[in-house]
C-alpha cells in the first residue's frame, strides 16, 4: 500500500483562551454559527468544523455558580430535547484531551441536510471539553460517506486543542 504525503498543517490560537491545529485545506469562515468562537471549513471536501466557547463567569451570571461537566452535558442535551441543535448523539464516551475532562460524542442529523438542494446525510464528531475557564465544544462534521476517510485528522484535531 503506497504511503500517502503528510498534509501540511496549520495552528489557531486565540490568545488568553484555546488553540489546535488543523489541516491547511480548512480556511476560517465566519458565518457557520454565530455563537462561534472561529469556525473553519473546505467547502471542496465538504468539512466545517466550529468551536464554541463558553466561560464560567456566563454561567455564574445565568445562577450556575458551580457548573461541571456533567452539568454542562446535561444543558447541551437539554438543548437537543428542545430542538436547539441538528445533530442526535449516536455514541458518546469519557475523554481526556491534553489533561482536560472531556467527553466526545459521534453524532448524526435527525433530518438530512440539503446541500445545493440535495439530500445530503452528514456524521459529526462533538468533543466537549471542561477547562479551567470554561467549557468548549469543538464540531467537525462532513458528508457521512466520507467521514471514515476524514476520522484520522479529525482525531488529530481532537487531540492538539489546549486550553491557553
Amino acid at each position: 500500500m503506497p504511503v500517502m504525503p503528510e498534509l501540511p498543517w496549520k495552528t489557531y490560537i486565540e490568545q488568553g483562551s484555546f488553540g489546535f491545529q488543523y489541516p491547511a485545506y480548512l480556511s476560517e469562515h465566519n458565518s457557520l454559527s454565530p455563537s462561534a468562537a472561529v469556525s473553519l471549513q473546505s467547502r471542496e471536501k465538504a468539512i466545517f468544523m466550529c468551536v464554541v466557547r463558553e466561560t464560567r463567569d456566563t454561567f455564574r451570571k445565568l445562577g450556575y455558580d458551580t457548573m461541571n461537566l456533567s452539568g454542562y452535558m446535561d444543558l447541551v442535551k437539554l438543548s437537543r430535547e428542545n430542538k436547539e441543535s441538528w445533530y442526535l448523539p449516536i455514541r458518546e464516551r469519557n475523554a481526556k484531551v491534553n489533561g482536560l475532562h472531556a467527553v466526545e460524542m459521534y453524532c448524526e442529523p435527525e433530518n438530512a441536510i440539503l446541500t445545493n438542494g440535495v439530500s445530503d446525510s452528514c456524521s459529526m464528531k462533538l468533543l466537549i471539553i471542561e477547562g479551567r475557564k470554561g467549557f468548549f465544544q469543538v464540531c467537525i462534521w462532513c458528508r457521512k460517506t466520507d467521514y471514515d476517510l476524514y476520522t484520522g485528522e479529525f482525531d488529530r484535531i481532537i487531540r492538539s486543542f489546549k486550553e491557553i
